[in-house]
């Protein structure tokens, strides 16, 4: 379309006329710190589709205009710092802290900086006036350089101090402290590992509770030195590498009482069950006590009653969480409830006497009478109170519900209904309850003062995140901050869900990503990438920043398809052939549309969806013209024998999955099932990428196997990344490379980068080999 057509030109004036009404209401800074937009104080300005229709209309015309995304664009961006919103958890609605008395929130924000490989953490304030907030203050600003947060955890000790887990690079994580009105930083611990977690009493300021990482232990002594070491349970990744992992270690974590009167006493609460590190704490008022979850391996077979299908998993795996009471005075642990939590991440509250702890996602004990709950109502799910002395349990609500809010001055407990299966924030209600004389009752949110303005964290698949003020009564919506304003510049693909039938005819929904100058009637090719779909998240990458890299393949005239996770058939022999149906499905469905090219289709799996992903490799009539394999599961032979001493519940896994334990007759069964029996019709080429010892084992079978077949295989170790990669280099490593990858093997490109030269010499001689072998 020429530049100076007279529909360009009316395209161009209204767009003009919309950025001059955008300068009236909003403020643009070029960066964050300045990289927002804040809405002006006054009178609120309701959200309209202006933002939205600049952004997405005509997006074909404008995307000359525009810069593509790439890799370090997405790396670049300004995100919700939470490490459960990062790793693709919904955060809608639980994204800002406010501050006791209403008056403020916080607001922590994070960038990738490629320049330091520091993940730079940002914590805002922002201001209630006259019912709306102004612009934020930036109190403090941190950098990692390790795989955690440089500020996580934020909350508020009262209306003028915010404690906070810190770190800066070289440095350990500790717990701080933050006066919003003096502008200082207190540290409070010094423990010589981590601080992941900690809870400080509201009443009680001289007692912190906090957990930490064991230190590293060798495994080797000099003792077996001398005289050799007996092998039972140790894990075979741990004896290669000589010490404890810290998959090991995070399951291990250590619960300390830091008393601050007087003199400094520090001493370790030591409890039967495990501590997952990534688990919240819970402290009373008056210090006294502090609630956590923990995992238990003693599961009565009658848990397994309950509404939970994952409950057996868990059982069989790592064990069961459940709510623990500690007495700190007494260094004695209890359960607070005899009975499972459903969530990895279970929330609690407690009353401001210090007497009760209200408890979200728990079952009800099976052997206690409950009043108004029968026998069958008791396996399902609750938010329930819970008496500290005698253990009375009140039941409030039955359901799926997440705890939002709990204020102990007037009361009142804000919950929002979740799907019990799902981890997306699908707009559920929220429903707010308070306590009274007479018991818990359910009150109009927009009716309460305290809860007449809701922030929320609003995005989808084609919106950017940005903080929103609702206001609960007149229902208007007034934008706070935007977080990434650069992105206007970027020519985005536009995400479209999308829904088809798989090949065996299981429905199948999925996002996908059209390059910004698709030109309808062209077949471009094609990149699937598995585990996870959520049509109100914006994921430029995907929801892992492990080898997913939506956006910037897009860039590349490539069409990617995130598809959803579906855990119908999961560990058994139906997993495997029901995922590969999907793939196919996909496959068929696009090129039906006239879009793809079939013979230039790529696949990506992470983590348990590589096992999916080498299934369809060795089982699938289509052929994949590349493949990614990225810290893999695959319920193989050699991680079924590096496991089976040690992780019984993988071990057990692999057997599910294959008919049986892989000897006697049993092997013919994982000859035809599991993946590493049949390399030999492997025809794509495989990239593998390890971030741990332990995946690097769990990946050897395949490099090897592959290698001896002469077949092409390219293997990348990250040493010390994460499952999900954290640091901007690796992060760069992955993404970058499997950008690269699939460009190389379904458009023939490489980026003339000089660089990149050894990558592309060792993969041309792998193409090669795909040719010797008679394969595209």
């Amino acid at each position: 379309m020429p530049f100076g057509n007279e529909k360009r030109r009316k395209d161009q004036l209204r767009r003009l006329l919309i950025f001059i009404l955008n300068i009236l209401v909003c403020v643009n800074f070029a960066e964050l710190g300045d990289d927002c937009v804040f809405a002006l104080a006054g009178s609120p300005q309701p959200l309209a589709g202006t933002a939205q229709r600049s952004q997405h209309d005509s997006a074909d015309e404008r995307a000359d205009q525009r810069r593509l995304v790439t890799v370090r664009d997405i790396i670049g961006m300004t995100n919700y710092g939470d490490p459960r919103y990062l790793a693709g958890v919904a955060a809608r609605h639980t994204a800002v802290e406010w501050s006791p008395d209403g008056a403020c929130f916080i607001f922590v924000v994070t960038q990738g900086n490629l320049d330091r490989n520091t993940n730079d953490y940002t914590l805002l304030l922002f201001r209630v006036n006259t019912g709306f907030p102004r612009p934020p203050e930036k109190l403090i600003t941190l950098s990692s350089s390790s795989s955690k947060p440089a500020i996580q955890k934020a909350t508020w000790i009262d209306s003028k101090t915010i404690a906070f887990l810190g770190e800066n690079p070289g440095e350990l994580q500790q717990l701080y402290t933050f006066d919003i009105s003096t502008k200082k930083v207190k540290q409070l611990t010094r423990h010589p590992t981590n601080v992941i977690s900690y809870g400080v009493p509201i009443d009680v300021r001289d007692r912190i509770f906090y957990l930490a990482e064991p230190a590293p232990k060798p495994l080797i002594s000099d003792n077996d030195r001398k005289y050799g070491m007996h092998i039972s349970r140790q894990w075979l990744p741990e004896l290669l590498s000589g010490e404890s992992s810290d998959i090991s270690r995070s399951l291990d974590t250590e619960l300390f009482v830091c008393d601050v009167k007087g003199a400094l006493s520090i001493h370790q609460i030591k409890t039967r069950d495990r501590i997952p590190g990534a688990v919240d704490l819970f402290a009373s008022p008056n210090g006294k006590y502090v609630v956590l979850p923990t995992l238990t391996r003693d599961v009565p077979a009658s848990w397994l009653k309950y509404d939970d299908s994952r409950l057996r998993l868990s059982a069989e795996s790592n064990g069961v969480l459940r709510l623990t009471l500690v007495d700190a005075d007494r260094a004695t642990y209890e359960p607070l409830i005899d009975a499972p939590d459903r969530y990895w991440f279970p929330k609690a509250a407690w009353t401001s006497d210090s007497q009760a702890v209200i408890a979200a996602g728990t079952f009800l004990p099976q052997t206690e009478s409950i009043a108004q709950v029968t026998n069958e109502e008791r396996y399902k799910e609750y938010v329930a109170e819970v008496q500290i002395s005698g253990r009375k349990i009140t039941p409030i609500v039955q359901g799926s519900m997440k705890l939002l809010h709990w204020n102990r001055v007037s009361q009142t407990l804000v919950l929002q209904s979740i799907d019990p299966v799902l981890t997306a924030d699908l707009e559920m209600p929220i429903v707010v309850y308070r306590k009274t004389d007479m018991g818990w009752e359910v009150v109009d949110a927009g009716e309460t003062e305290e809860h007449r303005y809701e922030i929320s964290l609003e995005e989808d698949m084609n919106t950017p995140p940005k903080l929103v003020a609702s206001d609960q009564k007149s229902k208007v919506k007034t934008p706070l901050l935007e977080l990434n304003p650069g992105l206007k510049k970027l020519a985005l693909a536009r995400v479209k869900e999308v829904r088809f039938n798989a090949r065996d005819g299981h429905v199948v929904t999925g996002g996908l990503y059209i390059p910004p100058n698709y030109v309808s009637g062209a077949k471009l090719p094609l990149v699937i990438q598995t585990h996870g779909w959520n049509p109100n998240r914006f994921w430029p990458d995907g929801p892992y920043s492990s080898a997913f890299a939506a956006q910037p393949l897009a860039s590349k005239g490539i069409f990617v398809l995130q598809l959803e996770e579906n855990d119908a058939g999961i560990s058994s022999p139906e997993e495997g052939p029901r995922q590969m149906s999907t793939f196919e499905g996909a496959v068929d469905y696009l090129d039906a549309l006239g879009m793809i090219d079939p013979l230039r289709v790529g696949i990506i799996g992470f983590s348990r969806t590589c096992l999916h992903v080498k299934y369809a490799l060795t089982h699938s009539a289509y052929r994949f013209a590349a493949s990614t394999q990225a810290d893999c599961a695959d319920g193989g032979y050699f991680q079924y024998i590096a496991n089976l001493n040690h992780n019984t519940a993988m071990s057990a896994d692999s057997e599910k999955l294959n008919g049986g334990p892989p000897f006697d007759r049993g092997l013919n069964l994982w000859c035809e099932q599991a993946s590493s029996f049949r390399l030999h019709r492997v025809n794509s080429p495989v990239r593998i990428e390890s971030y741990e010892p332990w995946a690097l084992v769990l990946g050897w079978e395949w490099f090897v196997g592959l290698l001896r077949l002469g077949k092409p295989v390219d293997m990348i170790y990250i040493p010390g990344g994460e499952h999900v990669l954290v640091k901007p280099w690796e992060r760069m490593t992955s993404q970058q490379g499997n950008v690269d990858w699939f460009s190389f093997w379904l458009n023939g490109q490489e980026d003339p980068d000089s660089s990149k030269a050894e990558q592309y010499r060792r993969w041309r001689e792998l193409r090669k080999q795909q040719e010797a072998n008679g394969t595209r």
